[in-house]
């Protein structure tokens, strides 16, 4: 039965990598102007997914104990997969004419390496500790809730709906904030709240309530909604943030940019787990949440601040503006994109 579960877990693994690189990169590359915007509705769906899996999983479970839960779950996805091989493959971007685009995109070329720019390692650590959030406190919260708490079995499954509820309709909201005022800040913000909202609303604090009352009930279901949103405005605008901190330009750079994303997205829920089971099991739940909540409270104060000093270089004035008809290179000459934008021109994307 373990290795019948391990494999299992492995080819779910697998899958789900590949999916997520492609989805992330036809995303990013199909919606470059607005990226923000669609990565909130994908998680909408995302999170709709979660808000009924508990609840219908639970269903299942008391039905028909443990397996049946994954035998349904299983036939759906096989019934969806013949669907999925109908989508129509997207149609591969072209290139500008322009030369100095050509020149640029050329240059665009090289490993994995070449992208991991400051711009993209803040957003990234900000993503895996994000993700981290969710291996931390779901594996565990389940028994927190029916040991401490005081919250009935079946009623499990609607608390966790709370989060995923949250999480989902918070997700176009910041997905047309990070449109708006920048993803990078949207994301590091968001990290900084999920933090503190972990260290002082699901610390100690939280024990203050009678077990079994419904004041403490409904306390955790509030504070689960707080961290819903904090975890949308964290995640939702971490791949365009991520997108958005490297300089460098071709045709593979936002492949390679989503690689990086999908890897520190699955560090997070590797080593989030493994991290709040070891805490738990030697300090308790609420003192593990604290403390994971302090660390990740510390780097987003740090990565805010960084997109703070990002955005403030981004607004500093440069030199006069000229006519925004000029073409992007002057006397045959390339500009870098930074360079054009000093001088208001047009830059490729």
């Amino acid at each position: 039965a373990l290795v019948v579960f391990a494999v299992s877990r492995l080819l779910c693994g697998a899958g789900g990598a590949c999916a997520n690189n492609a989805i992330f990169s036809i995303t990013a590359d199909r919606f470059p102007t607005s990226l923000g915007k669609v990565m909130g509705l994908n998680e909408v769906v995302i999170g709709v997914g979660f808000s009924l899996g508990p609840p219908i999983g639970s269903f299942f479970y008391f039905r028909g104990g443990f397996g049946l839960p994954f035998l349904v779950a299983g036939v759906a996805v096989l019934a969806f997969a013949p669907f999925s091989m109908l989508l129509r493959q997207p149609a591969a971007g072209t290139m500008a004419p322009d030369a100095c685009q050509d020149a640029a995109a050329g240059a665009g070329g090289g490993g994995l390496f070449e992208v991991l720019e400051p711009g993209l390692v803040v957003p990234a650590f900000t993503l895996l500790l994000g993700t981290g959030v969710f291996g931390i406190v779901e594996p565990i919260l389940s028994l927190y809730l029916q040991n401490e708490v005081g919250v009935a079995p079946k009623e499990i499954g609607l608390v966790f709906a709370v989060f995923a509820f949250a999480y989902s309709l918070a997700g176009p909201l910041c997905g047309m904030l990070a449109d708006r005022a920048g993803p990078l800040l949207v994301c590091t913000a968001g990290g900084l709240c999920g933090g503190l909202t972990m260290a002082v609303l699901m610390g100690p604090l939280a024990g203050s309530f009678p077990k079994g009352s419904f004041a403490r009930i409904a306390y955790i279901n509030a504070v689960l909604i707080v961290l819903g949103v904090a975890q949308a405005a964290t995640l939702i605008p971490s791949l365009p943030a991520m997108k958005g901190g490297v300089t460098a330009v071709g045709p593979t750079v936002t492949d390679r940019v989503v690689a990086w994303f999908n890897m520190f997205m699955q560090m997070g829920l590797a080593i989030g787990p493994l991290v709040g089971t070891w805490l738990v099991g030697t300090v308790g739940f609420e003192k593990s949440v604290a403390a994971c909540g302090v660390v990740i409270a510390a780097y987003g104060a740090f990565a805010t601040s960084f997109a703070l000093r990002r955005r403030r270089e981004a607004v500093s004035p440069c030199t006069t503006p000229v006519a925004r008809t000029m073409s992007f290179s002057i006397t045959g000459v390339c500009l870098s994109p930074t360079e054009a934008k000093c001088l208001d021109m047009p830059v490729p994307i």
